[in-house]
């Protein structure tokens, strides 16, 4: 549940906030169903401090995602962000996190199923996406997901004539709607934080039966304590309260065979990188007799 333009008021200011909380019901009940105003004041800031610090303390932070996806599909906010963000690509994609192409492209090589589209989700300023544009030329199509509508009406016009596409909404609906089988799911650079651990598992579990045979690969922030082989659970963590989940875990729950897995530590922050296939891919890839290729076993 992060909420960047928030998060870091002073405890002071939250305290205040937690006061307004009483005084205010119906406004604060207006902001955690994401029904916001188009320029937040002060009070707006101290009262979604307050409920975000009210929800972390009781465990119920999956109830403000609609004040979560007011925050990542409102216009200037999310691209002042993303726009931020960009400067990431160079220090921590091409530095560190790039090593997640040559894993994937080896899950290609080893998978016969034909991948029509590369779906990023949470593209943000879409370089990544143009990256992978170049690295897999012989994928078809390169879609782009964001919820900022203003961020993809950005992205069209400036990688207008490359064959990248952008769509805006939430990733989830979208894929549900247009997405066929066989295509590369791709996420890097802390996207799938930001959701709650059941519609990350709805994501995994649509892409393992209606969408397979489907290819996943990540790149997603983790907590430091954080123990995936003892700790299936997912739990909050960090200065933006956003979600350490277990995606070995989650994809195995949904069906999905693991074939690569990897950590990086950058700029102090813990990272999992990691490919994985839909059992239903796997098995076309399995000669008979024999066991799934690439699978970790």
């Amino acid at each position: 549940m992060s909420l960047p333009n928030v998060i870091r008021l002073p405890a002071v200011t939250t305290r205040l906030g937690a006061a307004l909380l009483a005084l205010m019901p119906q406004r604060a009940a207006a902001l955690k169903s994401g029904r916001l105003p188009d320029a937040p004041d002060f009070i707006d800031d101290m009262l979604i401090a307050a409920l975000v610090r009210d929800h972390e303390r009781r465990g119920r932070l999956d109830e403000l995602t609609a004040l979560h996806d007011w925050f990542w599909t409102k216009g200037q906010v999310a691209v002042q962000f993303h726009e931020f963000a960009e400067t990431r690509f160079e220090r921590w994609f091409l530095g560190h996190h790039v090593a997640i192409v040559a894993a994937l492209r080896m899950a290609l090589a080893s998978d016969d199923a034909r991948h029509g589209a590369l779906c990023e989700i949470g593209c943000g300023s879409g370089r990544v996406l143009q990256y992978l544009g170049h690295e897999f030329p012989e994928v078809p199509r390169m879609v782009g997901l964001d919820l900022c509508a203003d961020q993809v009406a950005l992205n069209r016009r400036r990688y207008a004539g490359e064959r990248l596409e952008f769509e805006a909404g939430d990733g989830l609906a979208w894929i549900a709607q247009r997405a066929s089988p066989g295509w590369i799911y791709f996420v890097c650079g802390g996207v799938l934080e930001f959701f709650a651990r059941d519609k990350v598992l709805a994501l995994y579990r649509l892409l393992a039966s209606r969408l397979a045979p489907a290819l996943v690969a990540m790149v997603e922030p983790l907590a430091d304590d954080h123990d995936l082989g003892s700790e299936p659970q997912s739990k909050v963590y960090g200065a933006e309260n956003t979600f350490s989940h277990n995606h070995v875990e989650l994809l195995r729950i949904a069906g999905f065979d693991l074939l690569s897995r990897a950590e990086q530590r950058v700029d102090g922050q813990r990272w999992l990188l990691l490919v994985a296939r839909s059992a239903a891919c796997a098995a076309r890839a399995t000669p008979p007799g024999g066991t799934p290729r690439g699978t970790v076993q």
